[in-house]
């Protein structure tokens, strides 16, 4: 049964494309030093907080995961910036005119 929440062998390589744009610099891990990174298979949704409790059903944030292939380090890339999810958010009502 294929999975079909993981990310797509298109959706990243879009990614490795934009990180291989936007990453400039040194790009080893700032726990270990290492430069073995992977981008993980599923996007993710931080949830929203909201005082003390968490919003449910409101606004999501969908985030990428590259992740360092020696000591676990995550980081944390928005997905919809990367180009590899779309912007979801609900049509709005069309205003009525009269006449």
């Amino acid at each position: 049964m294929a999975d079909d929440s993981k990310l797509t062998k298109d959706q990243k390589d879009r990614a490795l494309a934009w990180l291989n744009q936007k990453w400039v610099g040194n790009k080893a891990c700032p726990v270990c030093a290492q430069n073995h990174w992977t981008i993980a298979d599923h996007a993710v949704t931080p949830s929203i907080s909201h005082g003390s409790g968490l919003i449910i059903g409101g606004p999501s944030y969908p985030h990428a995961l590259v992740i360092c292939n020696n000591c676990g380090h995550t980081l944390f890339f928005n997905a919809v910036l990367m180009g590899i999810l779309r912007d979801e958010k609900p049509a709005k009502p069309e205003e009525k005119t009269d006449g």
